[in-house]
């Protein structure tokens, strides 16, 4: 059976591939429990990162879905006007200054409401591709992805693989993914940091730090 290592289900078969090869019992129940484990990890060891997020706009919706990110601070929205066509950045507001459109048209402004949501100041009038970056920690689900489980599956294989031997006990194949985990976070942060250093930032000054909620919007 060809393996994959692209989202939450094959982080998921991938792992019980191989504690199966390693002549342990596979534990469907118990495998999400590896990957939160290994997520919890990851997050004290990186910190929340910068990534993005691909939505599509619903026709006649002014909401986007991010239930499933675990956001630490919205950053930037984009979207793209027709095929082909440049994308064009939506301005943040806050939600109590945010102006209200109530007929189907090109979004020009957006804002957080809720922590669940992405509120759009008019209503789609297509299926817009849009593009949400934020900063955020790593929380894998059937929905969502995100940027270490794309750039980096070997590291989130070996962090879930080093909980799946202790959850057999394990120890010494726990030790050597312990091993190649603790490898392979150098390298990651080492990366992250050059590019940290690289990336011309916006003065925090002039950067807004406090979420503005609309809890009683109109969808």
């Amino acid at each position: 059976m060809a393996l994959a290592l692209a989202n939450y289900v094959d982080l998921q078969a991938t792992a019980l591939s191989f504690m199966e090869r390693t002549g342990e019992t596979a534990s469907t129940d118990a495998a999400p429990v590896w990957i939160q484990l290994a997520e919890a990890r990851l997050n004290r060891e990186l910190g929340p990162i910068e990534t993005d997020q691909a939505f599509t706009a619903v026709v006649g919706s002014r909401t986007l879905d991010i239930s499933a990110l675990t956001i630490v601070e919205p950053l930037r929205l984009w979207f793209q006007p027709a095929t082909g066509v440049a994308e064009v950045e939506l301005q943040q507001t806050p939600a109590i200054n945010m102006p209200r459109v109530y007929v189907n048209g090109m979004p020009t402004a957006w804002c957080m409401d809720n922590q669940t949501s992405i509120l759009l100041d008019s209503p789609a009038f297509d299926t817009y591709a849009m593009r949400f970056r934020y900063r955020g920690r790593f929380s894998l689900s059937a929905t969502s992805t995100n940027w270490l489980m794309t750039n980096h599956p070997d590291l989130y294989l070996a962090a879930t693989l080093m909980w799946g031997a202790g959850y057999s006990e394990n120890w010494s194949g726990g030790q050597a993914w312990k091993a190649m985990l603790d490898e392979s976070l150098d390298s990651v942060k080492h990366t992250l940091a050059q590019v940290q250093r690289s990336t011309l930032r916006v003065d925090s000054a002039l950067r807004t730090r406090r979420w503005a909620y609309n809890i009683n919007s109109d969808t």
